[in-house]
């Protein structure tokens, strides 16, 4: 029996991985999900390597003049502010609290006669005041952009976020499990369509495939998985150097102009049509309820309740110190997210107390689709006794 006691008397051992996305699985290819919703069925749907290339090309079918001034919310992963930035514009940031909430008020003083674009992101799958948002769009004569990064699926009053807006854009690896994929929607037509997109390289692709697959294999074989996982990486190193092939990573804060007309890979398209959505979202928001059933966390939580609608990213809590709590999980098995941490240089500093406090003290756990009771029992345990 492994060194972690089994739950409930069950005499199989518990799992001791629990990686942070969803893991893919081979089995999967011989399944047919049905048709797919919004986004990937709506007309004005352009599909991408990341979601950065789709901000990207989203700013510059938006045919705004030269600096035109973006307002963004101070809290944001950083690489999306990066492509704004290389799409020719410039950027302001407005306030968001410590419920994850955008602050309208703080918005609409930071509006100048030079700002084209609110740019909103929609947190961990939650909705925002997009109502609000459009008619201070109407009243300022501003162009919506909907950042639906952390929000695949989710509905505001059965409406889905990024059709809202005149564009939304969409990063798919990380709902589900694709080796990469981003997303553009246009929802107005009187501007010229965005370029053709070109086939990322297969290697990159199939690097990416390959840490999914090991992943997978980790959950239920987690000491062989970790030992596989550890001489694959070696491997694909070497085999990327021998060929003088860059590896281009999904999780990183770069964004490269070379790289921006990237489209999906076939590979990810093939996996997207095994995608039983309203599997997702139902798998999605049962284990979300779970956490908050069992952890009873109170003071530590953000989202005290799910509303109608919402497809949960993440399980977000408050930690004393985030790098240490997540430190903790990894030792556990357990990945959680931490690619929020740092500001783009963009941001003023100490300007943004709550955005301060979400950075250092907001640790997301994993709910994802490919999680299970027992994985979830098992990280109800250690997130208990990390928190003593």
């Amino acid at each position: 029996m492994n060194t972690v006691a089994a739950i409930n008397g069950n005499r199989r051992p518990k799992p001791y991985f629990i990686p942070v996305l969803p893991a893919f699985s081979p089995t999967s290819l011989a399944r047919r999900g049905g048709p797919l919703p919004f986004p990937f069925n709506h007309r004005g749907y352009y599909d991408y390597y990341y979601g950065r290339n789709a901000v990207w090309h989203g700013m510059k079918y938006l045919g705004l003049p030269a600096e035109s001034r973006v307002l963004i919310p101070a809290y944001h992963h950083g690489v999306e502010v990066e492509a704004v930035l290389q799409a020719g514009l410039r950027v302001d940031f407005y306030r968001v609290d410590l419920q994850l909430q955008i602050d309208l008020e703080d918005l609409e003083k930071k509006i100048t006669p030079d700002t084209r674009v609110i740019y909103l992101i929609y947190y961990l799958g939650f909705p925002q005041p997009v109502d609000a948002l459009l008619r201070l769009c109407t009243k300022y004569r501003l162009l919506l952009v909907e950042d639906c990064a952390l929000s695949l699926f989710s509905e505001i009053n059965g409406r889905p976020v990024g059709s809202f807006g005149d564009i939304g854009i969409f990063s798919f690896h990380k709902s589900l499990p694709l080796p990469n994929g981003g997303g553009l929607v246009v929802n107005r037509t009187d501007r010229p369509l965005p370029p053709p997109r070109v086939g990322p390289p297969l290697v990159s692709t199939l690097s990416h495939l390959t840490g999914g697959l090991l992943n997978r294999f980790k959950m239920s074989h987690p000491a062989t998985g970790a030992l596989l996982h550890n001489y694959s990486r070696e491997v694909v190193a070497t085999l990327l150097k021998v060929g003088k092939v860059d590896r281009t990573s999904v999780a990183n804060m770069e964004f490269n102009l070379g790289k921006v007309d990237w489209g999906m890979s076939a590979v990810s398209k093939r996996i997207l049509r095994s995608v039983n959505a309203a599997g997702v979202v139902s798998r999605r928001r049962e284990n979300f309820n779970y956490l908050l059933e069992r952890l009873d966390l109170k003071d530590r939580l953000v989202f005290t309740s799910l509303p109608p609608g919402v497809c949960p990213l993440f399980f977000p809590i408050w930690v004393d110190d985030k790098e240490r709590a997540s430190n903790a999980l990894f030792a556990r098995g357990i990945e959680s997210v931490d690619f929020w941490a740092i500001p783009h240089p963009a941001v003023p500093q100490g300007v943004y107390a709550e955005v301060d406090s979400l950075r250092a003290h907001l640790l997301e756990l994993p709910i994802h689709q490919t999680l299970d009771r027992e994985h979830l029992d098992y990280m109800v345990e250690v997130v208990r006794e990390m928190l003593r």
